[in-house]
């Protein structure tokens, strides 16, 4: 009872028995929707077409629907804004506060995951089993973050081992020492222009930076 079901402009409730009749329908092809919050449809619509006739059958099955909730942060625990979240075909963007809801699913295993341009979370994603609702499936989202690397010589192609390695950026800088193989990796750099210097005591190098 009380089931809304839609065609987009028209709509009618069904009854006690769980019928219902939109009318005033004219010739065409509509996709009918039921809707009722706490409950899932099999199907989630149907496709109906009225040509001269009434359309008949376009039946539904109920079952119980559960919700997914939870806040996306970010490292200093502010709410994240406009982060997708996908569970199957479904999806739900965070608010100002980071909240998202993902409401009347079936009962089942879902994955969550979140999702945002030059982004990552932390965990990736979530599996949870609804029936009852799933709360508080939380995530943090940081800056996604890149790395420099290198090797450095000597004039004879040897490796170099020690030396200092430094980057600096509009957003921060960044230090590695090379290893014995010369190698060297600077990790945890936020996307943008760095500039790369190395330093070893009693030498010199080229290019300087």
């Amino acid at each position: 009872e009380n089931v809304v079901v839609s065609t987009g402009d028209q709509w009618a409730l069904t009854n006690a028995a769980g019928d219902y009749t939109i009318v005033g329908m004219v010739n065409g092809t509509y996709t009918v929707t039921p809707t009722l919050r706490g409950y899932a449809f099999t199907p989630t619509s149907k496709t109906a077409t009225i040509a001269d006739a009434n359309a008949t059958g376009v039946d539904f099955v109920w079952q119980p629907a559960f919700d997914i909730t939870g806040i996306i942060t970010d490292g200093n625990g502010a709410g994240m804004q406009g982060v997708t979240v996908t569970v199957g075909s479904r999806t739900a963007v965070t608010n100002a506060a980071g909240v998202y809801q993902l409401l009347d699913l079936p009962a089942g295993d879902y994955t969550i995951e979140p999702s945002l341009s030059r982004y990552v979370f932390t965990p990736a994603s979530r599996s949870v089993t609804l029936g009852p609702t799933a709360t508080n499936q939380n995530f943090v989202g940081a800056l996604e973050t890149f790395s420099i690397s290198g090797v450095i010589t000597d004039l004879n192609g040897s490796r170099l081992g020690g030396v200092t390695v430094t980057a600096t950026g509009d957003t921060g800088t960044g230090t590695a020492v090379s290893n014995d193989a010369g190698t060297y990796t600077i990790s945890g750099l936020l996307p943008g222009a760095w500039t790369v210097q190395p330093a070893l005591t009693g030498y010199v190098f080229r290019p300087a930076s």
